[in-house]
Order: C-alpha cells, then sequence, then structure tokens
C-alpha cells in the first residue's frame, strides 16, 4: 500500500472521530442544559457517524489503525465518558420523578378519595 493512501485512511478515520467527539460533547451539554428533551437529532448524527466510521473502519489497513493520533482517540474516550455520565444522570432523575408521581398517585388513591362505598357493589 502505497504512504498516499495510507495517509488518507489516517486523515479520514481522524477526522471521524473528531466529528464523534463533538457530536458527542454538543450532546452532553444539550443534556446538561435542557434535560432529555428533542435527542433525536443527536441520536440519528450518532448513527450516522457511527455507521460511517464502521464502513471506514473495515476498509482500513492494520497499519492505518495503528497511525491513528492517540490524542484524538483518547479525546473520544472522554467525550464518551462525559456523555455516559450525563446521560447516567438523566435516567437517573427520570426514574426520580417517576417514582415521585407513583408514589404521589398511590397516596392519592389510599387517601380513601376514590375509594367506592362498602356495599355499594352493583
Amino acid at each position: 500500500m502505497e504512504r498516499r493512501t495510507i495517509s488518507e485512511g489516517v486523515g479520514a478515520a481522524e477526522r471521524l472521530i473528531g466529528s464523534i467527539s463533538k457530536c458527542l460533547a454538543e450532546e452532553t451539554e444539550y443534556l446538561q442544559a435542557n434535560g432529555e428533551r428533542e435527542l433525536a437529532h443527536f441520536n440519528t448524527r450518532k448513527n450516522q457517524l457511527l455507521t460511517e466510521f464502521m464502513r471506514l473502519g473495515s476498509r482500513l489497513h492494520e497499519s492505518e489503525l495503528k497511525a491513528i493520533d492517540r490524542d484524538k482517540l483518547s479525546e473520544l474516550n472522554q467525550a464518551i465518558a462525559a456523555n455516559r455520565r450525563q446521560i447516567e444522570i438523566s435516567i437517573y432523575v427520570n426514574r426520580k420523578v417517576t417514582d415521585t408521581l407513583m408514589d404521589m398517585a398511590r397516596d392519592a388513591e389510599d387517601d380513601g378519595t376514590y375509594s367506592m362505598m362498602p356495599g355499594a357493589y352493583g
């Protein structure tokens, strides 16, 4: 394989890794500011980028994979970790809200407000 081809494959992989890192960072920032509303755009973009990355990765040779800048991979790992943490926080908050609403509904039922009078069955 000629040097130019290796360089092009590595460059394409590094640009794609940068795009994935940027998308994850933007989603993480959005989650911090807005919660889980309107994430479809990010999910679509991540799916597109990951599909493109998988296609590119299947065409790269081992020498090209080894030539990818480790700092870019480290940045991607950091973006993934931060995104995962923020998603875990969002899931935790959603569970807490759901639990609170369920407790409120159960307490409302338990106070007798919605119970039928004894013997009033049809």
